[in-house]
């Protein structure tokens, strides 16, 4: 399921890159595009308790996990404009972030990473907001 959901991420920025976006190299990418792209998933997994920090690394996807259902989670801010996140919760609990004004997720508490599901974030430099794509 979840090369299944990196393939149809990765399949739409292309997508609505157009034909040049297959030509681009990872260097490209990594330079200062904005471009949607997953990369590798980190192979470690991020234990969280509750009030945590989620590092956020550009460009990739993370791994974290939970005993139980945690709540008050902090994502680390951005570093540039358009910078992609997808979180895998691989853990049997739930992961509910803090206030907005706290969490750097625009949400806010209503923002929920089921157990066993993921979730992509695109940071939004305006804001200084991490925007869910399906809050």
């Amino acid at each position: 399921m979840l090369k299944g959901l990196i393939a149809l991420v990765v399949f739409a920025a292309l997508l609505a890159a157009g034909p040049a976006a297959a030509q681009r190299t990872r260097t490209d990418i990594d330079s200062g595009s904005n471009a949607l792209l997953l990369g590798r998933i980190a192979s470690t997994v991020e234990l969280l308790a509750t009030d945590g920090t989620i590092p956020a690394r550009g460009g990739s996807a993370i791994r974290v996990s939970t005993q139980a259902n945690v709540t008050g989670m902090i994502l680390q801010k951005g570093t540039r404009s358009g910078q992609t996140l997808a979180i895998f919760n691989v853990g049997p609990g739930t992961v509910t972030f803090a206030a907005a004004a706290t969490s750097n997720v625009s949400y806010g508490t209503s923002t929920v990473i089921q157990a066993l599901a993921a979730a992509m974030f695109i940071w939004d430099d305006a804001s200084d907001y991490w925007r869910p794509l399906n809050p």
